[in-house]
């Protein structure tokens, strides 16, 4: 085992002789490193968000010389005003949920995955996508969040996708039982698998909603394991729930 230290040494007064301490401080050394992480993350965020800011506010500005100029042309000005302002509103909602991702969650609630992946998919998956399932599990966790990574999980699906059906399987491992989510549509290209999850990835261009790393700032609140498979023929990601977090097979 690996271990970081610190030794002081200090020499006794009209002696020869050395006093040493040796201290511990691989707990600190871990939350340097975390906080020098986080501290980067918020940075690369930070300044993503503030291009796509711009950006917006510059397209709205635009559209808003050109409406004073373009009496017949007003219809389409206005749509594309106030699609700026939505992906805008989108943008700081999910700003905050990134911001309160992390926080520690309560696995306090019997949640019926389900009820749960059947609710989304009737306000998330439009109805020319099919959404299969199979029976599912219940689970010990915060409904709300789990709501959130499952939510966000289809509108990934559903942006970047483009499939004909979304489905959710349930496979039952040696000490795990995976919940995987995927599609028929498009796949994230290999090279991006390892990006999935970092706050500036993304497959469209101006799509920063960062929810990929909503997802997995959940998941590891919760104690679970998230990765993207790379399957040749679907898109899919896999969701690792240990087994004293089941509560129905």
């Amino acid at each position: 085992t690996i271990m970081s230290i610190l030794i002081a040494v200090t020499s006794l007064p009209d002696s020869n002789t050395f006093l040493a301490s040796v201290v511990d401080i691989s707990e600190r050394s871990k939350l340097m490193d975390t906080l020098t992480k986080q501290k980067k993350e918020l940075s690369d965020f930070v300044h993503l968000m503030g291009h796509d800011i711009r950006n917006s506010l510059s397209s709205i500005e635009g559209y808003s010389d050109l409406l004073n100029e373009s009496e017949e042309q007003k219809e389409m000005i206005l749509e594309r005003i106030n699609n700026q302002t939505e992906y805008l509103r989108k943008l700081l909602n999910r700003s905050i949920e990134l911001a309160e991702a992390g926080q520690v969650v309560e696995k306090s609630e019997k949640v019926n995955l389900n009820e749960l992946v059947e609710t989304i998919g009737n306000v998330t998956v439009p109805e020319n996508i099919k959404l299969i399932h199979d029976p599912l599990v219940a689970v010990k966790a915060d409904e709300e969040k789990l709501s959130q990574i499952i939510k966000n999980l289809f509108e990934n699906a559903v942006i970047h996708g483009k499939p004909t059906k979304i489905f959710v399987r349930s496979l039952l491992l040696d000490d795990n039982v995976a919940l995987r989510i995927g599609n028929d549509g498009t796949r994230i290209d290999p090279e991006n698998v390892k990006k999935a999850f970092e706050s500036t990835f993304t497959t469209k261009e101006k799509e920063s909603i960062h929810g990929l790393t909503i997802v997995k700032k959940l998941i590891d609140a919760h104690g679970w394991k998230i990765k993207l498979l790379d399957n040749q023929d679907e898109a899919c990601f896999e969701i690792l729930i240990p087994k004293e977090d089941i509560t129905e097979l």
